[in-house]
C-alpha cells in the first residue's frame, strides 16, 4: 500500500562520521546534549569532542555518550552513568530538577570504549565497530 503522501521519500538524514580510537582515557569536551526515547525509556546523548592528546591540538572526532534518564518517580542514582558524571561533576539534583545544562562546554578526561556488537548483541564486522564515551572520569576547572 502506497502512503497518501511522497513526502516520506524526502526525509534528510544527518549522520555524523563514525571514529573508532584506541579504548582508553581521552581529554573531550562536552558540546551537546540531547534529549530523546529508546526502547520507550527517556534517554540523553551527550556529544564530546575528544582530543588525540592532552594538549587539545588534535580533535580525534565527535564521540556520543548514551545516558538513560529517570521516568516516573524514579531518581537518578550515583551508580548510573548520568550519576556519576553529576557527581564527578560536583552537581546536586535541586527540587528534583537535574542541573543538565551545567555539564555542557566542560573540560572532561572520559573512557573511550568499542561498540562491536549490535543492539541484538550481534557482532559487527570489524570495519562496523566505532567508539563511544563509556564513562566520565574526571572534570577539569
Amino acid at each position: 500500500m502506497r502512503p497518501a503522501s511522497e513526502d516520506w521519500l524526502n526525509i534528510q538524514l544527518t549522520l555524523e562520521p563514525v571514529v573508532h580510537l584506541v579504548p582508553g582515557p581521552y581529554v573531550a569536551r562536552s558540546v551537546a546534549l540531547e534529549r530523546g526515547t529508546a526502547w520507550g525509556r527517556p534517554t540523553l546523548t551527550a556529544r564530546f569532542d575528544v582530543f588525540r592528546d592532552d594538549t587539545l591540538s588534535a580533535l580525534a572526532g565527535r564521540l556520543p555518550m548514551f545516558c538513560t534518564l529517570p521516568h516516573g518517580r524514579h531518581r537518578v542514582t550515583p551508580r548510573s552513568k548520568l550519576g556519576h558524571w553529576m557527581v564527578v561533576a560536583g552537581l546536586r539534583p535541586r527540587k528534583g530538577v537535574l542541573p543538565l545544562d551545567a555539564l555542557c562546554f566542560r573540560l572532561w578526561r572520559v573512557q573511550v570504549g568499542t561498540v562491536a556488537r549490535d543492539f541484538e548483541r550481534h557482532p559487527f564486522p570489524a570495519s562496523e565497530a566505532y567508539s563511544v564515551v563509556r564513562r566520565v572520569l574526571e572534570a577539569f576547572s
